[in-house]
């Protein structure tokens, strides 16, 4: 049986912290929210990710492994919502929160992982770091940044954009027609709320072997 939200509240480790904004980017109009103090006891939520075995490959874009586990999304709607402005609810597909990792990558991300896209199937992607300062050293690049398509002036997804325009703006080719509009660093414990619709894409481009990029993902759609 998955755990339910009174349950969480009521669990230590997954209790949540005092959530304070400590950072806010606006990319096209759109508001990218960074907040710390997530968790009142994150080592015991990284702990708990890191010794389940159940990991499988992130397919996509995504370059490296998804955890699912049963740990309702919902829990985190309040959250999310209050961030972003708006009431949310998991995406259907969504309403156990996944981890994500990636490990033993060593600048070998593919041509097609480090274009930037959208998240457009939800309306709200929050990301929560856990990676702490022995996964990750605090000089290194690893976080989240955000794209504008030069030849339309874009910043996020639009319905007005052809399936053929999106073929030629995401095309392998293309990569010298974005340019980086804004960029969050991750940190321990904290997490960023921002519209799906904004092109972003992941920065560990400084990645060895040794180091490791812990999230906690949550898709959100407007309720």
């Amino acid at each position: 049986m998955s755990p339910t939200r009174r349950d969480m509240r009521e669990s230590r480790p997954w209790s949540l912290g005092r959530c304070e904004v400590v950072k806010r980017l606006t990319i096209g109009g759109s508001e990218v929210t960074q907040i710390k103090s997530v968790y009142c006891e994150p080592d015991s939520v990284r702990t708990f990710a890191l010794k389940l075995n159940n990991w499988s490959p992130g397919g996509g874009q995504y370059p490296g492994h998804f955890l699912f586990t049963p740990i309702p999304s919902a829990f985190y709607s309040d959250l999310v919502g209050s961030t972003a402005g708006q009431i949310v609810t998991p995406h259907r597909e969504y309403r156990f929160s996944p981890f994500a990792a990636i490990r033993d990558q060593n600048n070998a991300f593919q041509e097609s992982e480090v274009l930037p896209h959208s998240d457009c199937f939800c309306d709200y992607v929050g990301i929560i770091s856990l990676s702490n300062d022995e996964d990750i050293p605090a000089s290194v690049r690893s976080g989240t940044s955000f794209w504008r398509h030069i030849p339309t002036g874009l910043t996020s997804m639009t319905p007005e954009i052809t399936v053929e325009e999106q073929s030629q703006m995401f095309s392998k080719s293309s990569i010298a027609s974005w340019e980086q509009a804004g960029y969050v660093q991750h940190v321990y414990n904290h997490m960023i709320v921002f519209p799906a619709k904004i092109f972003h894409r992941i920065e560990f481009t400084d990645a060895s072997p040794a180091m490791l990029r812990l999230t906690q993902n949550l898709y959100m759609v407007n309720a």
